[in-house]
């Protein structure tokens, strides 16, 4: 009996030392597993787009503008008192808003002159100086003002050559006389291109025409009208014709009267075609 119960006691002994090895021991976790199927993924690659042809515009060529044609004046200098000698001339060139004064003196009024310039006022009674001009360096200058030569022919300013900027001396001296220019516009007909220079002279009125020529020799009949452009009135007064491309005319009417008349100038194409006008301009 005592060995069985030895063996009992022995029994219960493995077993719980069994029961506490289970209990000791770590879980198993199962993974769970997906019940969907894996399928293979598909790549999808954008199409590419048809590309839409581009129209190619062409840029419209800027227009280049006309230059306005050069109108020159030349003035004689006149000697100032105590000089007796013709001092020289002076020639303003009007390039649009710009204006070249170009002064030529005798060999001996060069060592005298140490300052030019345009003033307000006239030869003995001049103002304010409008316009410094360049020194003369071998009897010539040259400079040009930024200005066009328009505003400068108002009959009011004149052209000086001192020996110092503020002297009392005056060794030349000239006036820049009043003047007009004129572009001209379209002819009733047809149009060319040109200018015109009305320059006043004690009563009279120096008029000056240019336009391109049209050929060796050609000769363009040129008047006087009362009207407005480009409907001409009755003719009032003949102006020179003006052959390659030019005509000079002194007429015996101050330009204050041409200014109050409200005269044009016509310009017909030829004499083959006297009633085809090609350029018209108002004196104002």
């Amino acid at each position: 009996m005592k060995l069985d119960s030895q063996k009992i006691i022995y029994a219960h002994f493995f077993l719980a030392m069994i029961v506490a090895l289970f209990a000791c021991a770590p879980i198993p976790t199962q993974t769970p597993q997906s019940t969907d199927t894996l399928r293979p993924t598909r790549t999808l690659i954008p199409e590419t787009p048809t590309p839409i042809p581009t129209e190619t515009l062409t840029p419209t060529p800027t227009a280049t503008p006309t230059p306005l044609p050069t109108v020159s004046i030349s003035i004689t200098l006149k000697p100032g008192p105590g000089f007796d000698a013709s001092p020289g001339s002076a020639e303003l060139i009007g390039r649009g808003n710009q204006t070249e004064v170009k002064l030529e003196i005798n060999s001996r009024f060069d060592g005298l002159v140490k300052s030019a310039q345009i003033q307000e006022g006239f030869c003995l009674t001049s103002g304010a100086i409008k316009f410094p001009l360049n020194n003369l360096a071998d009897g010539k200058s040259t400079s040009v003002l930024q200005t066009s030569l328009s505003s400068l022919l108002i009959g009011t300013l004149s052209i000086n050559l001192k020996p110092a900027p503020d002297a009392n001396t005056l060794i030349a001296c000239t006036g820049i006389p009043r003047g007009v220019i004129l572009y001209f516009d379209p002819g009733r007909d047809e149009h060319q291109s040109g200018v015109a220079l009305l320059i006043a002279q004690e009563g009279r009125t120096e008029v000056t025409l240019q336009m391109p020529a049209s050929g060796a020799g050609a000769v363009r009949p040129a008047q006087l009208f009362d009207g407005a452009c480009p409907n001409l009135g009755a003719v009032k007064y003949p102006l020179n014709n003006i052959a390659d491309g030019k005509s000079f005319t002194s007429i015996p009417f101050p330009l204050t009267d041409l200014l109050r008349n409200n005269w044009l100038i016509g310009v017909r194409k030829s004499f083959a075609e006297p009633n085809v006008f090609v350029a018209c301009g108002a004196i104002k």
